[in-house]
């Protein structure tokens, strides 16, 4: 058992709470641990109070950065300051449920902590000195690799809960990370870590990163001897590296190595001096390179001050270009010595280098040994007179080739598949083409009709080339028999490198036997021998040491109810509903293969696991599609268990394999019970092509891979139409059977007596759209004025907010040159606000320019205040119609108008020039944008707003000024331009299916290199219009989205821009902003996809909403729910089994169950229900009923609310 390891950093800071500091520091820990049986790595994030004081937290968010290289976000388990949590009095929870995004950001996981109440207690927030938020881990990919995680500090905003706003900030002193070198390490020390890659010939040796031992075969002195077996070390001294005197150094003449070369002069006072460093006493061989134009050269030679050559030749060379070499030995004893070269008689050679040859290695190294490892080859002694050599692992498998079983070509590759025509529940032995030494098999039976019996397949004595096969009925017997396909494999661990296919066969014990009654506690952990992206798990029981059944199942080792996934994988066996017997040990068989298609043994292959459609045999059928229509036959197993009865998946229907797919259902034993109805599941496929003609059932001499008409003579064909008889749509013994009229609003389609096919209609209100599909089911589907996904005949808001004048929009590349935008809307009275993207601030500052917005266009351009630009730039805006909106009719508090700026503010002018307006609805949070909508002046200008009394802060209730300026423009004359304006409450709305907030964010958006996020309870932002709110900078400025990506998750980036006509630099300090953040998508309810009776293909499902509350459901309604879009109450109405028990369930996009409500026994077959999801941020939901086995689901959107 591999051990867990915890490591823990505190990050400390101080913490404020109701306003004041309190008297102790608190410190925020990762509390790491590593888990190597699942290669799991995990840190708890732990808020403790150093003094034992009460902690009080309010809204917070943090960011977590991790190394995306080495590890992959897997869970997160929230566990303090969470929704659903009792407070000490008895009340619930004023925290929401944790919100947090750890897919759109590779790298990254965003948390959030939103406190709803600041004033109910809760142990986790008053009482308790260490609280532990919650815990996030991640698979571990690379196990050498550091885990670096840390804390974002731009980024993560720890606040008090003086405030519900998120603004009563703390301030953090140190930012913690976990970026120890190997503590990610389970199979190794971690990466640089030295190891022996049993390579004689490489030096260095060190893990890598993914725990792979691997040397460096290098030649340091380039004697092309490798440094491992090299007895010698040649030591090169660069002559240019160890000057003295007036030495000079050139490089005009070629070939020289380093940096160039002495060219020694006529000056005896020229002379170099090198420190050389010998480990061993006695002869070495110095060797000189030089180049000596056309007569000889001498240079004095001294060691240690002794002259030891008085006059050392360089003998001449042909030219200044022709590089030389000579060569004498020198006595030295170990240590370091001064050799100094200096001219005879003032000329000398061009001196390149000196290297000293140390010979302190084996004398013997390099010499043939035998290392007595048979997986070694080109055995040698190395430097130390120690023998060894190299291994060969082409395939990385960790395995020498030499000592690999299956290291080879893929038409070696050991496997086979076929199919065996007629099994009873005798034991009958299948001989195979190949024998193995080790032998996995995988059968599945062929349940040619859902009236037949179920069965499992039972393997044992599979050995050699042969092994024992029956089916059997977990409930009793059968005297019918089955085909079953099968596929075998011999038991290691492949790679397609070498073997055509990334696969392990494996034999192991399966100890546990899983049922109904306990799924969780019978997984049984296995581990993987290499790693995979998307592993394929099929397995068989492989011995009969029970007489009773058992069959084969998967899924992940921390959840029975998914597919396996990378170092996550369960396998064992189940007995479905045979609670009351008990399993003795059994081995079982299974594979698990790289997903994808692969060609072995000239022989198609394809693994893959399905998505999660197939249901019972009651039922007709359910297809994976293939990539290869040559597929002919096919395996499956069980990939996690979501029925908890138990199921295996088996071929299904007269051709359960047809070009480009697989048809199968999840089948059950009776034991407890005699239906096999089953809910959705996941499977696991391996399909294969079989060209071996080795089975013909009808005797008609064509193979049953190719049999166009199973079961009858193909070569009969009367009217030669190239259809046998006996499977010609225009038989008569053909009428009356199924078939598909094409229609897609029509059922139980069968062949009529002109070889027709029709079927029954099933369009009750005739507007085009199926019943299955009908949203509202006495009304046409297809008239939805307000475009949010609910036909206006059952849409209880049409013509309120949903029909709301407004449009959103992004226009890409925006010149200074004027252009028509064209709307898809028009408008009578239009009120248009642009924004400008600024990418970087090596882009000139513009502002927005609109003018002549009428009907459904205006136009639009970008302006430099002090001058032309070349750049393009993006714009975002929102148009709506001028007017009056009130939130009991409209679904907001808005006005949109026009007003006159008479005067035009500049940096001496804030105040003097402000103008003062009064609006005409009571606002408590408002928020004001604007535009200058007119061009009665060339000259630049831009919307400003302030409150009335005050020019430096935002707009207050009753408090309003706005106009336009110039900002630090010399120039500040202005003429009179035209403001249109947006004055609205400030909060979440959805109008006309448009997703957005309106709000003033805080004094945070400074200017150049001073962008800051606003955050947004929009779920998916894309564009966002700014204001002015307030002037506290007195050079002036307007906002601007920053940067090529602007949008998160639930938050932008914003900036403040200025113009340069005064200055150059654009720093400005922090500023309010107003806002409208918006998915400019126009998104409506979004659809569930269902299948309908007759076809297979996905149609277009939403909930349906009932007009009123009082409105009485159809006899065969399936799930409503109205309103939707639900603001903070939905009630929901079904038609239920009478007696059985009712469950409703709210879960989030991400999987999460957030509300579920039980109904013990209903006596009615209408169901009625009240929910409550005022709790819930905004966003899309699932809302799914089960009333005794059956499940229906739709989708709510929750707008309006929190």
């Amino acid at each position: 058992m591999k051990r867990t390891i915890t490591y823990i950093l505190p990050l400390v800071f101080s913490l404020f709470t109701s306003g004041q500091l309190l008297a102790q520091s608190v410190a925020l820990q990762l509390d790491a641990s590593k888990d190597c049986n699942l290669y799991r790595y995990c840190t708890d994030i732990i808020l403790a109070s150093d003094s034992g004081e009460p902690v009080r937290m309010g809204t917070s968010s943090l960011l977590l950065t991790y190394n995306a290289e080495a590890l992959t976000f897997h869970s997160y388990e929230p566990l303090a300051y969470n929704g659903g949590q009792d407070c000490l009095d008895g009340t619930m929870s004023p925290w929401s449920a944790h919100e947090y995004d750890a897919y759109s950001h590779p790298g990254k996981f965003s948390l959030t902590l939103l406190l709803n109440d600041a004033m109910p207690p809760c142990a986790e927030m008053d009482e308790a000195p260490a609280v532990t938020i919650g815990t996030v881990c991640f698979d571990v990919k690379q196990q050498g690799s550091a885990p670096e995680i840390s804390f974002d500090a731009a980024h993560t905003s720890l606040n008090s809960r003086q405030a519900n706003n998120g603004t009563a900030a703390l301030p953090v002193s140190s930012w913690p990370t976990l970026s120890e070198a190997g503590s990610l390490a389970c199979d190794c020390p971690g990466a640089g870590a030295a190891c022996d890659d049993q390579n004689v010939y490489t030096v260095n040796d060190q893990y890598d990163n993914n725990c792979n031992c691997k040397g460096v075969a290098l030649d340091s002195d380039g004697d092309g001897i490798p440094d491992g077996v090299d007895p010698c070390r040649n030591l090169a001294y660069e002559a240019e590296n160890f000057l003295e005197g007036n030495t000079t150094v050139h490089n005009h003449i070629p070939h020289f190595y380093g940096d160039g070369f002495i060219d020694y002069t006529n000056d005896t006072s020229e002379f170099i001096l090198l420190q050389v460093e010998t480990s061993i006493d006695g002869e070495h061989q110095f060797t000189f390179r030089y180049t000596s134009d056309h007569r000889d050269r001498f240079l004095q030679l001294a060691i240690d001050g002794e002259v030891v050559v008085p006059a050392l030749l360089f003998p001449e060379t042909t030219d200044w270009e022709d590089w030389q070499e000579i060569t004498l030995p020198q006595i030295l004893s170990a240590g370091t010595h001064e050799v100094t070269l200096r001219p005879v008689d003032g000329w000398g050679p061009n001196l390149d280098r000196m290297v000293v040859s140390i010979c302190d290695g084996c004398t013997d190294s390099g010499s043939p040994c035998d290392d007595g490892d048979p997986c070694t080859i080109d055995d040698v002694l190395d430097r130390d007179c120690n023998c060894g050599g190299r291994v060969i692992d082409e395939d990385g498998d960790q395995i020498p080739d030499l000592c690999d079983p299956h290291v080879g070509t893929a038409a070696d590759f050991p496997l086979e598949t076929g199919i065996a025509p007629s099994v009873t529940e005798n034991w009958q032995t299948i001989t195979l083409a190949e024998t193995y030494d080790s032998m996995v098999v995988i059968a599945t039976p062929h349940l040619m009709h859902k009236t037949d019996l179920p069965v499992v397949t039972r393997i044992r004595n599979a050995q050699g080339n042969s092994f024992e096969l029956r089916i059997q009925n977990p409930g009793g017997t059968t005297s019918a028999n089955y085909a079953v396909y099968y596929a075998v494999a011999e038991a290691g661990t492949y790679s397609t490198e070498h073997d055509g296919i990334k696969m392990e066969a494996r034999l192991e014990p399966a100890t546990k036997t899983a049922d109904a009654s306990n799924w969780w506690g019978n997984r049984e952990q296995r581990t993987f021998r290499q790693y995979y992206e998307n592993p394929v798990v099929l397995g068989q029981v492989m011995t009969q040491e029970n007489e009773a059944w058992s069959v084969f199942w998967a899924s992940r080792g921390n959840h029975s109810a998914h597919p396996p996934e990378m170092n996550n994988l369960s396998a064992g066996k189940h007995k479905g509903e045979d609670y009351h017997t008990t399993r003795t040990d059994e081995m079982i068989g299974f594979l698990i293969i790289e997903a994808g298609s692969y060609q072995v043994r000239n022989r198609i292959l394809e693994a893959g696991l399905g998505s999660d459609i197939v249901r019972g045999p009651n039922n007709n059928g359910y297809t994976y599609d293939l990539d290869n229509p040559e597929i002919r036959g096919a395996v499956l197993s069980a990939a996690g268990m979501d029925g908890g009865n138990g199921y295996w998946p088996v071929l299904f229907g007269e051709q359960p394999i047809e070009p480009g797919l697989i048809r199968m259902v999840a089948d059950e034993d009776q034991i407890h019970d005699t239906e096999r109805g089953h809910t959705t599941e996941q499977v696991a496929y391996l399909a294969f092509e079989d060209r071996i003609c080795r089975y013909d059932a009808d005797m008609d001499g064509i193979c049953d891979a190719e049999d166009v008409c199973p079961g009858f003579d193909d070569m009969a064909d009367e009217d030669e139409d190239g259809l046998p008889d006996a499977c010609d749509d225009c038989n008569d013994n053909l009428i009356g059977r199924p078939c598909d009229d094409g229609i897609a609003c029509t059922i139980l389609d069968v062949y009529t007596e002109d070889c027709g096919c029709a079927g029954i209609p099933m369009d009750s209100d005739g507007d085009g759209v199926c019943n299955w599909d009908d949203i509202c089911e006495n009304g046409d589907d297809n008239t939805d004025t307000d475009n949010d996904g609910i036909p206006d005949a059952c849409d209880p808001n049409v013509g309120d907010a949903t029909t709301m004048p407004i449009e959103t929009g992004l226009i890409t590349g925006v010149s200074d040159t004027w252009q028509t935008v064209t709307l898809n809307r028009s408008f009578e009275d239009m009120v248009v606000i642009a924004t400008v993207q600024l990418p970087s601030y090596d882009y000139a500052p513009v502002v927005p320019r609109v003018r002549n917005a009428n009907g459904n266009t205006f136009e639009l351009k970008v302006q430099n205040p002090g001058g032309d630009t070349d750049s393009l730039y993006d714009v975002h805006f929102v148009a709506v119609q001028a007017g009056k909106y009130q939130a009991a009719h409209d679904g907001v508090t808005m006005e949109a108008g026009f007003v006159s700026a008479l005067e035009t503010a500049n940096t001496s002018s804030w105040w003097s020039a402000r103008e003062k307006r009064d609006m005409e609805q009571q606002y408590s949070h408002p928020v004001l944008l604007g535009q200058v909508t007119s061009e009665n002046d060339t000259r630049w200008s831009v919307f400003w707003a302030s409150r009335g009394n005050h020019s430096g802060n935002p707009a207050e209730p009753d408090n309003y000024a706005m106009g336009k300026h110039v900002a630090a423009d010399t120039i500040t004359d202005r003429a009179v331009e035209t403001i249109g304006y947006i004055l609205m409450e400030a909060g979440q709305y959805n109008l006309s299916g448009v997703m957005l907030e309106a709000g003033v964010g805080p004094a945070i958006i400074g200017g150049q290199n001073a962008s800051d996020t606003y955050n947004t309870v929009v779920p998916a932002p894309n564009g966002a219009v700014l204001s002015v709110a307030g002037v506290k900078g007195g050079d002036g400025h307007w906002p601007v989205l920053y940067g090529a990506e602007p949008f998160g998750n639930q938050s932008f980036e914003l900036s403040v821009d200025e113009d340069q006509i005064s200055d150059s630099e654009r720093w400005h300090m922090d500023e309010s902003i107003a806002f409208i953040a918006f998915d400019n998508t126009n998104a409506t309810i979004p659809n569930l996809a269902l299948t309908t009776p007759d076809t297979p293909e996905p149609t277009s499902q939403v909930a349906t909403v009932s007009p009123t509350p009082e409105a009485s459901i159809a006899p065969d309604a399936r799930l409503q729910a109205f309103p939707n879009p639900v603001y903070d109450v939905v009630t929901v109405n079904a038609n239920v089994k009478s007696g059985a028990p009712c469950t409703l369930t709210v879960v989030d996009m991400n999987g999460k169950v957030r509300l579920t409500r039980i109904q013990p026994q209903t006596n009615s077959p209408l169901l009625q229900e009240t929910l409550d999801l005022s709790h819930l941020p905004n966003g899309y939901y699932f809302l799914h009923l089960n009333d005794g086995g059956r499940d229906r689901t739709i989708r709510l959107v929750k707008v309006n609310g929190q």
